[in-house]
C-alpha cells in the first residue's frame, strides 16, 4: 500500500494479525454453515478428523465409503506419508504441497456424473444415498434450542481443567471462540460470540497485564494461576531445603571421568559444574535449563553414574516417551518411563520414593501442570532429591510459574 504521510513509499500490510484471528474466523464460519445445514433439514454430527483436533462437523448419515471415494486429496497425502514414514501436521502440509497437481477445469454437469458414477461404483447410487441422509435426519429430529443449563455447561467445559484453554495457559478472545465453536454446532451462530464474551466476564477467567508480546488482551483461568502457584511453592519449599541425597565430589569427579572415556571428549565446564553442583548441594531440588542441543543429556549421565555409585536410586521420567527412551538409553538409567507412567506405578503403591531416590525429569517445560503438581507432591512427601532437565526452547515466555524459568 502507498504511504500518505510525508516519508511516502510503499510498504506491504502486516499479515499477522489477519493470520492470528484467522482459525476464529473459520470457526465462526463453520458454526453459520451448521446453522444453515440444519435449517436445510439435515442432521449433522462432529468431525474431529485423524487427530481429533479439526473441531469440524459432517452431515449425518454420509457413509464412511462414500466420504473415502470422494476424499482423493486425503488418501493421497495419506499414501505419502506413509511412504515417508511421518505422520504429523507438519508432514501432512508438506505431504499436501508435493501431491498437489494444477487444478484442471471442468464443468459442472461433468462433475456431476463423475461424481454419481463413482457413487454407482461403491453401490451407493444418489437415490440409496439421500434415503440415508434423510432417515438419520429423522432420527436426531431438529435440533434442540439452547438452555440456560445447556450454556452454563458449554461454558463449565470451555474452561475444564483438562480443556484446550488450560492447556494453552494464556489466551485470548479468538482462542475461546476457537474452543467453544465446536460445541454450538447446529445453533445461531450469534451465539458463538455471545457467549464467549460472557466466559471472558466469569470469575475463573482472569486478564492478565503485562504479558509480552500480546497483541490484545490476554487470560488464563484461575485454575491453572492455582496450580503454577502450588508447583512455584513447593519447588521453591525444595530448593530451600538442604537433608536432599548427595555424593561427594569424588563420586562426581569419577562419574565424569568415566563418561567422558565413553565419549572420547571432556565434558565442556558447564557440564562439569552443573552435574558438580547438582550431586553435591544436597538441596531437595534442582533445575538446569539449556538450549537444545547443549548437552543436557550427556551430564545427566555424569549425574546419575555418581548419585547411583553413592547407593541411591536413579529414576527417569519426561513427558513424551522418546525423551523418556532417550534417557534411559543416552544417560544410562536403567529405570527410565513416561511421566504417566510413574504417577501410575506410585500411586497404585507400584513403587515407593524415599530419601535414597533421586528422579532426573527431562522437558519440565512440556510437561503438564496437573502432572507436574502431582509429582511435586511426591517429592515432597518423600523428602528426596528432584532434578530436573528442560530446555529453553520448551519454556513458555507468558508462563509467569514455570517451574523450568531461571
Amino acid at each position: 500500500m502507498e504511504m500518505a504521510d510525508a516519508r511516502g513509499g510503499w510498504k506491504a500490510a502486516d499479515t499477522t494479525a489477519w493470520r492470528e484471528h484467522l482459525h476464529a474466523a473459520t470457526m465462526v464460519g463453520r458454526a453459520a454453515s451448521s446453522r444453515t445445514a440444519v435449517e436445510l433439514g439435515y442432521g449433522i454430527e462432529a468431525e474431529p478428523g485423524p487427530s481429533g483436533r479439526l473441531g469440524h462437523w459432517r452431515i449425518a448419515g454420509v457413509p464412511g465409503e462414500v466420504i473415502e471415494v470422494h476424499s482423493k486429496r486425503a488418501a493421497q497425502i495419506d499414501a505419502e506419508c506413509a511412504r515417508r514414514g511421518e505422520g504429523s501436521y507438519q508432514a501432512r502440509a508438506v505431504a499436501a504441497r508435493n501431491t498437489r497437481d494444477h487444478k484442471q477445469h471442468q464443468s459442472e454437469a461433468d462433475l456431476v456424473r463423475r461424481w454419481r458414477s463413482e457413487l454407482d461404483g461403491i453401490g451407493w447410487p444418489a437415490d440409496r444415498l439421500a434415503a440415508a441422509i434423510d432417515a438419520a435426519s429423522a432420527e436426531r429430529g431438529p435440533a434442540p434450542r439452547l438452555t440456560l443449563s445447556d450454556a452454563r455447561r458449554i461454558m463449565a467445559e470451555t474452561v475444564a481443567a483438562e480443556g484446550d484453554l488450560a492447556r494453552r495457559k494464556v489466551f485470548s478472545r479468538r482462542h475461546v471462540i476457537v474452543a467453544m465453536a465446536p460445541r454450538l454446532y447446529g445453533q445461531d451462530p450469534r451465539l458463538v460470540e455471545a457467549l464467549a464474551d460472557r466466559l471472558l466476564a466469569d470469575p475463573e477467567v482472569v486478564p492478565l497485564v503485562g504479558v509480552a508480546g500480546a497483541r490484545e488482551r490476554a487470560y488464563s483461568l484461575a485454575s491453572v494461576l492455582a496450580r503454577e502457584t502450588a508447583i512455584a511453592e513447593g519447588l521453591s519449599r525444595s530448593l530451600g531445603r538442604t537433608d536432599g541425597p548427595a555424593t561427594t565430589a569424588r563420586a562426581v569427579t569419577d562419574a565424569i571421568a568415566e563418561v567422558e572415556a565413553g565419549l572420547g571428549v571432556p565434558l565442556s565446564a558447564e557440564q562439569a559444574s552443573a552435574a558438580m553442583a547438582i550431586c553435591t548441594s544436597g538441596r531437595a531440588a534442582e533445575i538446569v535449563v539449556g538450549v537444545a542441543g547443549a548437552g543436557k543429556t550427556t551430564m545427566l549421565k555424569a549425574v546419575a553414574a555418581a548419585f547411583e555409585s553413592s547407593g541411591h536410586q536413579v529414576i527417569g521420567t519426561a513427558t513424551s516417551g522418546q525423551a523418556a527412551r532417550t534417557l534411559g538409553r543416552e544417560a544410562y538409567i536403567g529405570e527410565s518411563a513416561t511421566l504417566a507412567s510413574l504417577m501410575w506405578r506410585l500411586q497404585h503403591g507400584h513403587l515407593h520414593l524415599d530419601n535414597h531416590c533421586v528422579v532426573l525429569c527431562d522437558e519440565v517445560g512440556m510437561t503438564d501442570d496437573i502432572d507436574l503438581v502431582r509429582l511435586v507432591a511426591h517429592v515432597e512427601a518423600a523428602g528426596r532429591n528432584w532434578s530436573s532437565s528442560a530446555t529453553t526452547a520448551n519454556s513458555a515466555p507468558s508462563d509467569p510459574a514455570a517451574p523450568s524459568k531461571v
